[in-house]
């Protein structure tokens, strides 16, 4: 029960702290739209992170590294007592830990993308068929009757002898 406090008392702490230094603060919200969490989800997972969305995004980034941070002291304190151990052992598994749920926040964030847009898809499956119907309907277009070809110059003795 003790390790389960000190797992809450992390991750409210952790969260407290970002969100009073990063979400209330509008220059940093700003700013965060530059920083190094946000530039590895849009290049690694194509996020489209504007000035419209960062605030739902940080939000978002706030919680899970609040995860991050308390899953890694909950997994130190109980692997070990010895505090260089803890720091070792804290070090080590941090960095898994990041890229982990780094990629499944990309992953949730992409099939997000597809399940809040489904008319995108469905407008997808209706371009053949709208390309079709506009092939056929040329094939059904009466052909138009070829231009009349102007009559050959006649020639005569005067434009002959110049």
């Amino acid at each position: 029960m003790n390790e389960f406090a000190f797992y809450l008392m992390s991750f409210a702490l952790v969260y407290i702290i970002y969100f009073f230094l990063v979400l209330m603060n509008e220059k940093t919200l700003k700013k965060y739209e530059h920083s190094a969490e946000v530039s590895y989800l849009k290049g690694k997972y194509g996020m489209k992170i504007n000035a419209k969305n960062i605030g739902k995004i940080a939000v978002q980034l706030a919680i899970l590294n609040s995860l991050v941070v308390a899953n890694t002291v909950l997994i130190v304190i109980l692997l070990s007592d010895n505090y260089i151990v803890m720091m070792l052992l804290g070090f080590v598994i941090v960095i898994p830990m990041i890229l982990i749920m780094y990629h499944l926040f990309g992953t949730y964030y992409k099939s997000e993308k597809i399940v809040n847009k489904p008319k995108t898809i469905v407008n997808e499956i209706k371009k053949p068929v709208n390309k079709a119907k506009t092939i056929v309907n040329e094939i059904k277009k009466p052909v138009s009757k070829p231009k009349k070809v102007a009559k050959k110059a006649k020639i005569t003795k005067k434009s002959v002898s110049k």
